[in-house]
């Protein structure tokens, strides 16, 4: 019952219209201020401001974006961001900031097992193959792995549906109020989010040192324990090779949910946060995030700071 009425409501908030442009706001969705307390240590300072109203932005393809000024956390820009939709590998937010809730040793290994492979995407990791719980983590950020996401998971001491409730408690103690997990890689559909929840998601995120730190690689490398091989991968993040300074993102495509992308980048010195979800094909995410960044420090004024 709980996880329906989440489902349901998102009916009873109002959907911004696609093509709307509203001034900057602070993200404060949550009547018990959960999303405020995490901000709190904020320094206050004036939003960024539109300079020709008249400007709507860039078309996109995503069913739901949005442009957050990282250091105000003002949204300057946004599309349906209270649709809740599928967020394919997105999902992987969630799954580490509830693993790190556990403290596992970096220095843990795991073994493979049959019960953790999942199809999706390009394999790294094979049955019975020995791995230190670091080189998961990055396989998990950077390659996205969906099998490494399973056996991370695995390595609190939790079975996979215990997991996916602590998951789902976290996500409720952190103000989550759209969102819904199943399982931890994001293959499901049923895993479910708005963008305005996950701005608050990747926000506490990329806050965290240690998981921001393989969010801006561009690959990974290292040795199977128990029998050598070498395993190598690159991001599945293309900004990472743009002109664009990226200091965290993840990305998530499946054919359901589209194109998902959540970015920090900085442009002319400002950061800016980028979500997408649902861009028409995995390819078109990256051209519409680098067109939105763009856009909003072409068309907003920074006041200047005191």
């Amino acid at each position: 019952m709980f996880w329906n009425f989440l489902l349901n409501i998102a009916v009873l908030w109002q959907v911004v219209s696609p093509t709307t442009v509203l001034p900057a706001q602070t993200i404060n969705l949550a009547p018990d201020n959960s999303r405020v307390d995490f901000l709190a240590g904020r320094v206050s300072v004036a939003a960024p401001y539109l300079l020709n109203k008249d400007s709507l932005g860039v078309a996109v393809s995503a069913k739901a974006a949005a442009v957050v000024d990282v250091q105000t956390q003002a949204v300057l820009w946004q599309k349906n961001i209270e649709a809740v939709l599928p967020i394919a590998s997105l999902t992987k937010l969630m799954t580490v900031l509830t693993w790190r809730d556990y403290n596992v040793p970096l220095d843990k290994t795991m073994i493979v097992s049959a019960e953790d492979y999942r199809e999706g995407g390009r394999a790294y990791i094979y049955r019975g193959e020995e791995i230190a719980v670091e080189d998961l983590l990055a396989s998990v950020l950077i390659a996205s792995d969906n099998t490494a996401a399973v056996v991370l998971a695995r390595s609190t001491g939790l079975n996979e549906p215990q997991f996916v409730a602590a998951m789902n408690a976290k996500a409720a103690a952190i103000g989550l109020r759209q969102s819904v997990f199943v399982e931890p890689t994001g293959l499901s559909g049923l895993n479910k989010a708005s963008v305005a929840d996950l701005i608050l998601l990747s926000e506490m995120v990329f806050a965290d040192e240690q998981l921001a730190s393989y969010l801006n690689r561009v690959s990974h490398s290292y040795r199977i324990l128990n029998n050598n091989r070498l395993n190598s991968f690159a991001s599945t993040n293309a900004l990472l090779n743009s002109y664009l300074s990226v200091v965290a993102g993840k990305t998530g495509y499946s054919e359901e949910a589209g194109g998902c992308l959540s970015v920090r980048v900085k442009v002319g010195g400002r950061e800016l946060q980028v979500i997408l979800l649902g861009s028409e094909d995995q390819y078109t995410r990256f051209q519409e995030a680098k067109s939105l960044a763009q856009w909003v420090y072409d068309n907003y004024e920074w006041p200047s700071q005191q």
